[in-house]
């Protein structure tokens, strides 16, 4: 079983750990497509990145698309939260992650949202840098296990890529973890299946482009959905419907009596 957790060679080209058609990227696609001829089944984390394996090589294959799954029961808002930051970013910065406009939208929406920003990040000088500033935001690195103590006292999340193709396999935990805690999200356009959650379950917004218009106008809409009434509610089930650590479980067995059972008799 090949778990594809990502197109890694695209990755690091975005990233800028290394230049397309180098020795470097050469050599990983070479190992990359030695590891999808040799699977007897894979899976991956979007339908984007499934429909761009089949067109590629892998139609008679057996597969799931299992996204990034959220433990449901740690990652639940309590009845009355405190809600005294406007949104939260957590995770890394730099690479793939643009610090800089992560910084600049999540002042937009601070401003936006009349609320501190909050960054729950390992890298607090690379934060700094790009502008998180006391003054309208607090940056801090906290453990996995403290996450939903934190995202509760947020009003929504969001995260930001630096744009790619290797987005369309991406699945970021981050959004699911928000969005079991009742919050509504941005992202960037493109994010592996996001735009289509996103755009039919109205729970956040997507960031047409890296730009301060852009981020104003998709604060202004997240400042409506974090006003709407109903909002924490849709988001909260879109996290069961979709990114429940059950679902992901049962998929994964499926998949494996699948192929422990072999292909049907010719």
């Amino acid at each position: 079983l090949y778990d594809i957790r990502g197109f890694f060679s695209d990755e690091r080209v975005a990233g800028g750990s290394w230049s397309r058609g180098g020795v470097v990227d050469r050599a990983v696609r070479r190992l990359e497509a030695g590891n999808w001829s040799r699977a007897d089944g894979f899976v991956v984390l979007t339908e984007a990145a499934r429909r761009r394996l089949l067109e590629e090589r892998f139609s008679l294959l057996p597969h799931r698309v299992i996204p990034t799954c959220v433990d449901l029961e740690r990652f639940r808002a309590p009845a009355l939260p405190t809600r005294d930051f406007s949104v939260a970013y957590g995770g890394s910065m730099g690479s793939a992650y643009p610090s800089d406009a992560i910084v600049a939208f999540a002042r937009a929406a601070a401003r936006t949202l009349a609320a501190p920003a909050l960054f729950l990040t390992p890298q607090q000088d690379e934060a700094r840098r790009a502008g998180a500033t006391a003054d309208w935001s607090e940056v801090r690195t906290v453990p996995s296990a403290d996450m939903p103590s934190w995202l509760q006292r947020c009003r929504a999340a969001f995260c930001l890529y630096r744009p790619g193709p290797y987005l369309a396999a991406t699945s970021p935990t981050k959004i699911g973890e928000a969005l079991a805690m009742g919050l509504p999200v941005a992202v960037n356009r493109g994010v592996g299946d996001l735009d289509t959650i996103i755009e039919r379950s109205a729970v956040g917004v997507l960031i047409e482009s890296l730009s301060e218009d852009a981020y104003q106008a998709a604060s202004t809409r997240l400042r409506d959905l974090v006003a709407d009434g109903a909002t924490s509610a849709r988001c909260r089930r879109v996290a069961e419907e979709r990114f429940a650590l059950d679902a992901g479980i049962e998929q994964y067995h499926g998949l494996y009596q699948e192929l422990l059972q072999g292909p049907p008799a010719a």
